[in-house]
């Protein structure tokens, strides 16, 4: 079954971008991405609140009007309704349980806490003007243990985080550690294991990678910032 829909897309969101990479990437011609800007408020409209309630990106909108939000959700309908190489998404049991292990992880072991950094100097500087510079070492404290278990648990040994071949479990955690990265926080120091990784996706998914990152680079640059003053060297 190959079925034809829309996804809803801000290349701001880490799941957004994520999902972007697979479908260029993978050549998904039945999958047409629909930007949909965050900043100008486009998902807070009541054409928008029909597709996903939550006001939240992703969402996915088939050719026949059904709707899907949450991006694991779409990612796992999406492979499962199209056509592309298997080790994006193996269909071998344990391959595919590895997969998912990450993905399981990731949203709160990662997003969870790479986020709230990121957060700290963009909007939340916006909003008052000021970082709260306690809170934010705080933050990255979490951030640097849940790289160094991401280093221990998924990197050990693989060049990629669900074995020796890249798949949408990299791609869901590329995008999520780009977020700081974009606004100063210097992986290639702190976790060099972490970093290699990086330089492996971005390799195997150019030109998509700085094309979907694209939009988030420019906001990131308009609020850089010292982490490593902050949080101080190993």
């Amino acid at each position: 079954m190959t079925e034809k829909g829309d996804l809803y897309v801000d290349l701001l969101s880490q799941p957004c971008r994520a999902l972007a990479l697979l479908i260029r990437q993978a050549r998904l011609d039945n999958v047409k991405e629909k930007p949909i800007s965050l900043r100008k408020g486009q998902h807070k409209t009541e054409e928008y609140k029909k597709i996903n309630p939550s006001t939240e990106v992703p969402a996915y909108v088939s050719e026949d009007g059904w709707a899907l939000p949450e991006s694991v959700a779409i990612l796992r309908f999406i492979c499962g309704t199209q056509k592309f190489d298997d080790h994006w998404y193996p269909v071998e049991p344990r391959a595919r349980a590895r997969v998912d292990e990450f993905l399981a992880w990731q949203h709160v072991g990662l997003r969870g806490k790479a986020v709230p950094v990121f957060l700290a100097v963009t909007f939340h500087k916006m909003r008052t003007g000021t970082v709260n510079k306690e809170t934010l070492k705080e933050k990255c404290g979490e951030l640097e243990e849940a790289l160094t278990q991401m280093e221990k648990k998924f990197l050990s040994g693989r060049d990629f985080v669900a074995g020796s071949n890249i798949s949408v479990a990299d791609l869901f955690g590329v995008c999520e550690i780009m977020q700081p990265i974009l606004a100063g926080y210097d992986v290639n120091k702190r976790h060099p294991v972490i970093a290699d990784w990086i330089k492996r996706v971005k390799a195997a998914v150019q030109p998509h990678f700085d094309d979907v990152h694209k939009s988030a680079s420019e906001f990131a640059a308009q609020h850089q910032y010292d982490y490593e003053a902050l949080i101080g060297g190993k």
